[in-house]
This record gives structure tokens, sequence and C-alpha cells, in this order.
């Protein structure tokens, strides 16, 4: 494996498990777990896939609320504000400069430069944008809990906290049966992984979706919430996956 394979594995190890859909050797060997994989498991592999498909199909529900307000928050926290912070420091910096050397005295230039130094002399700002960002995410979260909420009110603390973060456990998952397609591909993983422990597992990612994958004699063939199950070239048609998306394996010792 070249620098430029472990640099891609690396990241995508840090990806998988930032955004939620990773799970952990725990998960994994969850008694729960266990005990539905073993439920599950058929004769053949198309049997037990469809087994897989159909029971989460029939058992888990879409969940409204925790879709736009997770995905947002990780677009936010982990690639909006990170770009924020880089333009700010890296870019604008380069752009005074330009306009430096060239001599170019313009009001666009004070303004620039003015931004910088009140950003680099205000580093609380950064918090302040981020709180305001919060606050709002929050009200509109309110406004999707009141007029289209999966969970009844006297579990919404609960539920509120589960809404925010990228993965939500799997015991919460199972005994509620709410989730995301994060939440299905970690589900499906985990069963996989205990049903067929000597196979690969992959993820395969399309825009803000991401779905489980088993390489089953030369074919990866996807399990994406409900069938029918695809091999990966329909998966992309379906999904309308770009070829840049990443398919990555599932190292299982992770």
């Amino acid at each position: 494996m070249n620098i430029k394979q472990r640099l891609s594995r690396i990241y995508f190890v840090l990806y998988c498990f930032f955004q939620g859909y990773c799970p952990t050797q725990g998960e994994i060997k969850n008694s729960h777990v266990k005990r539905l994989a073993s439920r599950l498991k058929a004769g053949s592999y198309e049997e037990t896939l469809t087994n897989i498909v159909e029971w989460q199909d029939r058992n888990i529900e879409f969940w409204t609320e925790r879709h736009p307000i997770s995905t947002l928050l990780m677009y936010i926290y982990f690639r909006i504000f990170p770009a924020f912070v880089i333009f700010t420091f890296a870019v604008l910096p380069i752009v005074i400069l330009l306009l430096l050397i060239l001599k170019i005295n313009t009001v666009v230039l004070i303004w620039l430069t003015e931004i910088v130094v009140w950003l680099i002399l205000n580093p609380w700002s950064y918090i302040a944008i981020l709180a305001s960002i919060t606050i709002t995410i929050l009200a509109t979260m309110i406004l999707i809990l009141h007029s289209n909420r999966k969970i009844p009110w006297k579990k919404v603390p609960r539920g509120l906290k589960n809404i925010f973060v990228p993965s939500i456990s799997l015991k919460f998952l199972l005994k509620n049966k709410l989730g995301v397609c994060r939440d299905y591909a970690k589900l499906t993983a985990c069963l996989l992984s205990n049903i067929y422990p000597n196979e690969q597992i992959y993820f395969a990612t399309a825009p803000s979706h991401v779905a489980t994958g088993i390489m089953i004699k030369g074919n990866l063939y996807m399990l994406d919430q409900r069938l029918p199950i695809l091999t990966m070239d329909k998966w992309r048609i379906y999904r309308n996956a770009r070829a840049k998306d990443k398919v990555e394996k599932f190292t299982k010792k992770v």
C-alpha cells in the first residue's frame, strides 16, 4: 500500500467514525445484535441478505427529525466551519498580499485587512458564530419536532440528544426502531460481521447517503434499507452516486 492509499485509508477511517456509520467491536459483539443475526441467518447468501433488508424495512422507521438536523450539523462543524477558518487565515492573507504587491489601493483591500485583523484579535468571534448557528438549528429542530415527530413527547429529552449526534447507539436503535441511513448502515455492518465473519464488508456513499455492501464471489452487493438488493453498478445508478464517491472496505479490527 503506497502513501496515497494509506492517507486515503486513514481519511476513510476517521470520516467513517465521525459520520457515525462505523461500528465498534463492542457494537459488533453486542448481545442483541448477535441474537438478531442468529435469527436472520439462513441457508444461503441470497436468503440471508433478503432477511436482513426485509427485517429493517418492516421494523425500523426512517427518523424524519434526525436526518436534516444531524446531517446539517456535520456539514457545518466538519466542512463549512473548517473551510471558513482556512479561508480566513490562509486565503485572505494571500489575497491581501497579492493586492499589496500589485499596489492596488482599494476599499476592498482595507476592508479585507480589517476583517483578518479583527478575526485574529477576536478568536471568540468563532465561538459566537458557532453559537448563533447552533441556536438557529435548535429553533429549526423544534419546528420539525412539533410538526412531524416520530417520538412521543415523553421521550423527547432523550430523542433530542440522539438527533444531534452523528451516531446513535444500537441499543437505542433496536429499542425505538428509529434511524437514518447511517444507522441502517451501521446495524447492517454489525449483522453481516456476525453472520459472515470472513467476508469483506464495504461502505459506499452517495450524496448525503451511505449504504453497506458485502463481497460475495467477486460481486459487491449493496444492502440499502429496503429491497431490492443491488450490485454495486446498479446501486450507483439507483442512488445517482458520483464516480468520486468512496467505496471503502470496512476493517472489523478498527
